[in-house]
């Protein structure tokens, strides 16, 4: 006898215990989700600080990307793996 009523009870009780969990990671995830999306805000901001003012290409004298060849980059291997230590 009760057994219907004891199976609904735990049945709910489970439920219940499930969602709290489950909201408790939602509000966990929705601040990770404010975090990066600050961190990122705040990146932009930063790069946005740091950059000069841009000056487009065609009125820019510069070099040629490549050497006569067209697909020979204009520096040598040796430039190009060159570390500053």
């Amino acid at each position: 006898m009760g057994t219907t009523d004891r199976s609904m009870l735990l049945n709910a009780y489970g439920w219940w215990t499930l969602g709290s969990y489950t909201a408790l990671a939602g509000i966990g995830l929705l601040i990770a989700a404010l975090a990066v999306v600050g961190t990122f805000v705040f990146e932009l901001v930063a790069w946005r600080r740091q950059s000069p003012a841009t000056v487009p290409v065609t009125a820019q004298a510069s070099a040629p990307a490549f050497g006569a060849a067209g697909s020979v980059p204009a520096v040598g291997i040796a430039q190009m793996t060159k570390h500053d230590s």
